[in-house]
């Protein structure tokens, strides 16, 4: 699938299980603030923020929680925008008045 809406994903990476919707556990970590992911990628993200931008632990854990925030944000923006291009298209598809969605 390349249409125009299509995200590319990055290289190396693949999706896991489906998650249901409100499930927070991939998110979370027990005591950990919200926007944080759990276990070994955060630690290694912070390793290499470490070793390679001379951070402190303290100022890589809180870059991490900070981007993992903003990774949040763009990921709920970029199904906003794909609901809507669904709309749009459905819209089209019915030949609906366009003065509906303005």
């Amino acid at each position: 699938m390349n249409g125009p809406d299509h995200v590319p994903q990055r290289p190396g990476l693949t999706a896991g299980p489906p998650l249901a919707p409100g499930d927070g556990a991939a998110r979370s970590t027990p005591g950990g603030g919200p926007g944080q992911r759990p276990g070994p990628f955060n630690e290694y993200r912070k390793m290499k923020l470490i070793e390679t931008l001379k951070l402190s632990e303290e100022e890589a854990a809180r870059f991490v929680a900070k981007s993992t925030v903003h990774e949040d944000a763009v990921h709920k923006l970029m199904t906003q925008r794909g609901d809507l291009l669904d709309d749009i298209r459905k819209a089209l598809k019915d030949k609906k008045d366009p003065k509906e969605y303005q």
